[in-house]
């Protein structure tokens, strides 16, 4: 299915909207020039994910570590990780196919010896997220199964039914490239109380954006320093607390231009600048056109 549209809550945990919630399964292409800013920002799921691009370059940031994408690779995201990924510079346009999926699509759910056996152990892991390489061991049946699930016809009557066969045997092989693959996969590994940090920066930039906020306000509702909320936050993200803000508040901004028939003015109050000038002048900066000539 196509998809454009994502939704988060105050955690950036991504909200994945099943077709049928008895099947935690979510299949989508999204090709990265439609999307604001051309990227995904940093957010997380409970989703095990599978990430194959069709086209172009992908920069991605998970747990600090910096991995391009290129054009037939795929990526694996643990679940709960937060992660970003933005359309590389000089890329006309990046389109990813991308499975992501619960435990409870198979049967047992979260209670059951499957569960037990063979997915808490990634879930208890320091694994984070890495790219199978798709000519090295597993990896190859990994890569054919995720092609094989873009190949399938949508409209047949028994289209779940294949795909969690398929996702089983996915699951199969990467546990078998983990293993053959543990000291290059292990280094991806992380801070949970750090982590934790970062997702209560997103959550309160997300609720106070339209205010007058500032670093201080938001160490002191995480209850560490000002400098720990600059590494805390930089090391997921890849940006300053400061300017995840502006940037948040600047596509909120744009899609309020766009689906809305407010004024500029009222756009630049409602999103926190202190100033339709400075509004103006940021926009401009990111967009390379001035809000009115935008909307």
């Amino acid at each position: 299915m196509e998809s454009n549209q994502f939704s988060f809550d105050n955690t950036r945990r991504e909200l994945f909207e099943y077709s049928d919630p008895s099947v935690p399964l979510f299949i989508w292409t999204g090709d990265f020039h439609t999307f604001a800013d051309h990227a995904i920002d940093c957010h997380w799921h409970h989703e095990f994910e599978y990430g194959m691009l069709l086209s172009g370059e992908l920069d991605y940031y998970i747990d600090g570590q910096y991995i391009r994408l290129k054009q037939g690779e795929l990526i694996f995201i643990n679940s709960n990780v937060l992660h970003a990924a933005t359309q590389a510079e000089k890329c006309d346009t990046a389109v990813m196919f991308t499975v992501s999926f619960l435990p409870s699509l198979f049967a047992g759910g979260n209670d059951g010896t499957i569960f037990r056996k063979f997915f808490q152990p990634i879930l208890q892991s320091s694994i984070m997220g890495f790219v199978i390489e798709k000519s090295v061991g597993s990896g190859v049946e990994v890569v054919e199964l995720v092609k094989e699930i873009y190949d399938l016809d949508e409209t047949v009557d028994d289209y779940e039914l294949r795909c969690i066969g398929i996702i089983g045997k996915i699951w199969s092989f990467t546990l078998r490239y983990i293993k053959e693959h543990n000291r290059e996969i292990i280094q991806f590994h992380t801070n949970h109380k750090r982590e934790a940090k970062a997702k209560d920066i997103l959550s309160y930039i997300k609720e106070h954006y339209a205010e007058n906020i500032c670093i201080k306000d938001i160490a002191r509702y995480t209850g560490i320093s000002r400098s720990e909320c600059f590494r805390s936050f930089q090391h997921f993200t890849n940006k300053s607390p400061i300017e995840y803000l502006t940037e948040y508040r600047l596509s909120h901004a744009a899609n309020m231009l766009r689906e809305t028939d407010k004024s500029v003015a009222q756009i630049a109050t409602e999103c926190g600048f202190s100033s339709s000038s400075y509004f103006g002048k940021l926009f401009k900066e990111k967009y390379a056109v001035s809000p009115s000539q935008y909307k």
